[in-house]
């Protein structure tokens, strides 16, 4: 994997024929079937944040093993309206005009979706899963600072240590929930020598 796409904030696919259509008229095609058998695999292993299709004229929103589904296929084409599957991951669905518009502030992704009056459909944030550290405090408490970690939820990510940045010891595995807080508090020691620390997600 290129050293871009491993530190990119989010990892995001986009490809016109979907692997899962819940609405189709004229019956019969539920999806590619090589897409859901090749790519859906890879998509969960390579940690892909949101894959975007179009093909089935209608929004669709789910999520499956961690990677967010986005149907957004309303934009001007007849609206598929006929029921030929339950993908039952799908949360979200509207056989409406629409558009989506995604946003990205730093460690934050944030997807709308409006449908052709200006009428707001959907909408959803995503936190990175690359890590950010922060202490949450200046002051020591009992001897100790409180480091934050804030990730994706569902991932786990591990917190070292170094004196020098060239050796690096585990200091904690923090796992965030999967809902809820995207944050994990660790309280290091007060010491008089110098430390650096950092965080890294689990394969």
């Amino acid at each position: 994997m290129r050293p871009e796409t491993q530190n990119a904030a989010f990892r995001v696919v986009c490809f016109h024929k979907l692997p899962y259509a819940n609405l189709w008229n004229g019956g019969g095609y539920t999806g590619v079937t090589w897409v859901r058998n090749d790519w859906v695999p890879l998509f969960q292993q390579y940690h892909v944040d949101t894959v975007i299709n179009g093909h089935s004229h209608c929004y669709d929103r789910g999520v499956t093993n961690g990677v967010t589904y986005l149907v957004v296929g309303g934009g001007g084409g007849a609206l598929d309206t006929e029921r030929v599957a339950y993908w039952p991951f799908f949360t979200v669905e509207y056989s409406r005009y629409h558009y989506g518009l995604m946003q990205i502030g730093g460690h934050v992704l944030t997807w709308s979706a409006f449908d052709n009056s200006g009428q707001q459909l959907d909408k959803f944030t995503l936190q990175s899963r690359v890590p950010l550290l922060e202490w949450k405090s200046s002051q020591a408490t009992g001897g100790a600072l409180p480091l934050v970690v804030r990730g994706k939820p569902g991932t786990t990510y591990i917190l070292e240590r170094s004196g020098d940045l060239a050796a690096w010891s585990t200091v904690a595995t923090n796992t965030i929930p999967a809902s809820g807080s995207t944050t994990a508090t660790n309280f290091i020691p007060v010491t008089v020598s110098q430390a650096f620390f950092r965080a890294w997600a689990q394969p």
